[in-house]
């Protein structure tokens, strides 16, 4: 894990209204940001679901052993990536009991910083869009 890399990634996230929870590891770092949307609601399927209070990010830098598949070379390169959800529950509509979930989820990675974090803006966008319509 490249933690000078990371870091980057961590301040653009602050930026964003996100607090950094654990930097410790060597894998992951993770951040949280409040949820202010609605808690429970049903979806298109009339699913019932239950969001938690706060959304959650695992992000890092690192050198992908995979490469990255852009097309790029070279194709083994420092990649960057993000993974976004709010956790919950969810039962299904006519079901009796209520599955983990992950609600908003957004998942990307790419060799630029700044591509990764408009990704992700436009993903925070629609989530806004979604809550105020409700």
């Amino acid at each position: 894990m490249n933690k000078k890399e990371t870091q980057k990634i961590a301040n653009e996230l602050k930026t964003l209204g996100f607090k950094i929870t654990n930097n410790r590891s060597n894998i992951l770092w993770f951040a949280q940001k409040e949820y202010t949307g609605l808690l429970n609601y049903r979806d298109k399927e009339k699913n019932l679901c239950i969001a938690y209070n706060y959304f959650s990010v695992h992000f890092k830098a690192d050198i992908n052993p995979n490469g990255v598949g852009d097309g790029k070379q070279p194709e083994i390169a420092l990649t960057y990536s993000l993974d976004f959800y709010n956790p919950g529950k969810i039962r299904l509509y006519r079901h009796k009991y209520f599955h983990p979930t992950e609600h908003f989820k957004f998942y990307s990675y790419s060799r630029n910083l700044k591509k990764l974090i408009e990704k992700f803006k436009n993903h925070l966008t629609k989530i806004n869009t979604c809550q105020n319509t409700s």
